[in-house]
């Protein structure tokens, strides 16, 4: 211990040293204070045990591994764990070579060596790391695994005062802690849980949190959710559902249906049925399924709710709920429902104020299905109700608006919208929305632009998202962009839909396909197969299947003529017996051409003369010309030049150049051969996110996709331009940068 050399002292696991070997430490670095000494240890300085070494020259610190190292150290630990197994070790133990060998070996003295037991290995690790620390630091980890990420500064500061909790945050960020966009995240949940689980009596913490967040002078909708969280956790029902009724209107304010179905769900779960409370639940949650477009949804809340009043013989307040069930029942096409429930509301005494729901509702059906007769009566009807401004109203004249819209009036259709927005000023965010909704369809059918509203954005949680997609991408469709229109459909139906939305977007897809000459992506093969057996089996068979029946039929025409021959004789039917609602976003041209395919002359003579049913709009009128003249040519008959460049000018005018540059007897051109095909816009967003060097699931993280889904576009992406790897893919797009380099 006397010589002249430098001294070295290591030290391996610091921070599991008891207290009487970390004094032997510190007496041994004061009694060569005067020497040149160096420490050496596997953890970083900020570890539990390090500050009593401060006084050393050096401190060689080894880093994290990175995930191919720690991996491999694992793997050397434990030869025989599964990939699962060790990716899963490299992953929690943030490459911290302590963590890794203690977890591995728990592993192996497990002797499973599955998943599971690396849950265990870091119950044990993170035990005994706890069991190390001082009270307030441990007390300060397990309030923080109690917390819902991201666990914001505001919250921290609010839990504990600045002097004692910098120390806290910086002794804990290393090991457990890392920090995220909007406050502070574990650096995986195993830590959080495994720290949760070290955790005797929860309910005074969660105490603790509660008190902390409502202490805030303005709460915003996460500081509801995580309030929720901790009273659902302390098991307070008359609290939760205080703040659940808090968070259910901050949503309805904020534009949220996905965050207000979630609220109103669990009020119900909580609630007993009382029909004056629990009605207008039911209503409300109903209504905001609708909204996105999960009829099904919606007719269960529906349908469980009118069950529960009749029981407790509630009649006279079931006005709104019906009124939310028929829309449900309609957008569903379940037709027989939809009759069961106008009955019903007739031979029941409900309120005049109520009735307005009900009437309203079928005045939207009615709209939908083109019935003027029907509409006007049913107008004669609210008329006598309650003349409030309500949703009934609101509803009502965004349906009148719409149907001016479809008979071609479009000036007394901008009249009756200005009207509907103007009575849905004082209304949450949601209720604006349905005028807002079908005036952005209508304007697409007018050929005219139309700017959404402020708050309403392209995104999945937005009320009525399904039709701003499918407006997307049947504009790329009319550009003749039908790779952008497919891959819009694909992303689209990543998020939970009705089956009248799916119906309509697997639509659009295949008529893409049809209309580009295009490959559809496996992943929707099947889900086309199903539904063109479903209108297929159908009586009568949905109108939201039409355009999907046609396509396919064009599809199968030379793989399945018998198929496709019958999908086209019910198409048909269907076609000519009524009109189509204009959200199914039907192509007649498609009819005529697989009528060509098929040889089927009858029913292009009968296409020809016009019997297909429409409606109005521009773009209707335009489609039914352009099937018509399709079906005169292909029937041998000339079309005057004249009408050709009429119609031709009629879709320019509202927007859809290749319908204008097509001529009618080339609607559907030839498919391109070989990869030369260019790439779809989310295609070539991946590949310059590729050439950036970016990885998988950065670029998914990037898009807000699933890696699944990047790995698809790639696999897309390498047919197209004929590579077999990235590089070669990365060469290509850089070239198509520079064409003449």
């Amino acid at each position: 211990m006397l010589l002249d050399w430098p001294t070295l002292i290591a030290v391996d696991d610091i921070q599991w040293c008891d207290p009487e070997s970390l004094a032997l430490l510190e007496r041994l670095i004061e009694r060569f204070a005067d020497r040149p000494l160096a420490f050496v240890s596997v953890e970083r300085q900020n570890e539990p045990g390090w500050d009593g070494f401060g006084q050393s020259d050096e401190a060689i610190v080894l880093e994290a591994f990175s995930s191919s190292d720690a991996e491999r150290l694992a793997r050397s630990l434990i030869p025989n764990a599964s990939d699962n197994v060790i990716a899963r070790i490299a992953e929690v133990s943030a490459g911290r070579a302590i963590d890794i060998v203690a977890i591995a070996e728990s592993v192996e003295a497990a002797g499973a060596g599955e998943i599971g037991s690396v849950a265990s290995g870091i119950r044990a690790v993170v035990a005994r790391d706890l069991a190390q620390l001082p009270l307030a630091q441990r007390e300060f980890l397990q309030i923080l695994a109690l917390i819902e990420e991201p666990i914001t500064p505001e919250l921290l500061h609010r839990l504990w005062d600045e002097e004692r909790l910098l120390p806290m945050l910086e002794a804990s960020a290393e090991r457990y802690l890392t920090t995220g966009t909007n406050g502070f995240l574990f650096r995986h949940s195993a830590l959080a849980q495994a720290i949760r689980e070290t955790i005797p009596i929860e309910i005074p913490y969660r105490r603790r949190i509660i008190s902390a967040v409502t202490k805030q002078a303005t709460l915003a909708i996460p500081d509801l959710e995580q309030i929720i969280a901790q009273i659902r956790a302390c098991g307070d029902t008359t609290l939760e559902l205080d703040y659940l009724e808090r968070l259910a209107g901050a949503a309805s304010a904020a534009n949220e249906p996905l965050l207000l179905v979630r609220a109103l769900e669990r009020r119900i779960e909580l609630t007993p049925f009382n029909a004056n409370d629990s009605l207008p639940l039911y209503t409300q949650l109903s209504m905001a399924y609708n909204s996105l477009n999960r009829e099904r949804e919606a007719i269960r809340v529906c349908s469980s709710g009118l069950n529960l009043a009749t029981l407790s013989h509630t009649q006279k307040t079931i006005g709104p709920l019906i009124g939310s069930y028929l829309m449900a029942a309609w957008l569903a096409e379940d037709r027989d429902t939809f009759d069961y429930l106008c009955l019903l509301s007739d031979s029941t005494r409900i309120e005049k104020h109520d009735k307005a729901q009900i009437i309203s509702a079928r005045m939207y059906a009615a709209m939908d299905a083109f019935d003027e007769t029907m509409f006007l009566h049913l107008k004669t009807e609210l008329l006598d109700c309650d003349g409030e401004f309500t949703l009934a109203q609101v509803r009502a004249a965004a349906s009148e608006a719409f149907f001016a819209a479809r008979k071609g009036n479009q000036s007394e259709a901008m009249a009756h919208f200005a009207r509907a927005r103007q009575i849905t000023r004082t209304f949450p965010k949601m209720v604006q929305a349905i005028p807002d909704n079908m005036e952005m369809i209508a304007a697409f059918f007018q050929g005219r632009e139309y700017e959404l509203p402020v708050g309403f954005a392209d995104a999945a949680s937005q009320p009525f998202y399904f039709y701003l997609r499918a407006i997307t991408a049947m504009k790329a469709v009319a550009n003749g962009h039908f790779a952008d229109a497919i891959e819009c459909v694909v992303d689209s139906l990543v998020f939970d839909s009705g089956s009248y939305a799916r119906n309509v977007l697997l639509g659009i897809a295949a008529s893409a396909a049809v209309l580009g000459g295009v490959d559809l992506p496996k992943s929707l093969l099947d889900p086309l197969s199903a539904a063109a057996a479903q209108f297929m089996h159908s009586s009568p068979p949905p109108h939201s299947l039409l355009p999907l029946a046609t396509a396919y039929a064009a599809l199968q025409s030379r793989r399945d003529a018998s198929l496709s021959r019958a999908l086209v004789t019910k198409a048909a039917a269907l076609w000519t017996s009524s009109t189509p609602p204009s959200g199914v976003f039907a192509i007649p041209a498609l009819l005529a051409r697989c009528a060509t395919s098929l040889g089927d002359r009858d029913l292009l003579l009968r296409i020809a003369h016009g019997d297909l049913k429409a409606d109005r709009f521009p773009w209707s009128l335009a489609h039914h010309q352009l099937a018509t003249q399709f079906a005169a040519l292909a029937c041998g008959n000339s079309v005057p030049k004249a009408e050709l460049d009429a119609n031709a000018a009629a879709f320019t005018a509202i927007g859809a150049p290749f319908f204008a540059t097509v001529h009618a007897s080339h609607v559907m051109p030839k498919k391109e051969k070989g990869n030369g095909s260019r790439l779809s816009r989310r295609e070539r967003e991946i590949v310059e996110l590729i050439s950036a060097g970016r990885t998988n699931r950065e670029i998914a993280i990037t898009l807000s996709l699933s890696e699944r889904t990047v790995e698809g576009h790639i696999a897309n992406a390498f047919n197209r331009v004929g590579a077999s790897s990235r590089s070669q893919l990365v060469a290509w797009y850089l070239r198509s940068l520079n064409p003449v380099a």
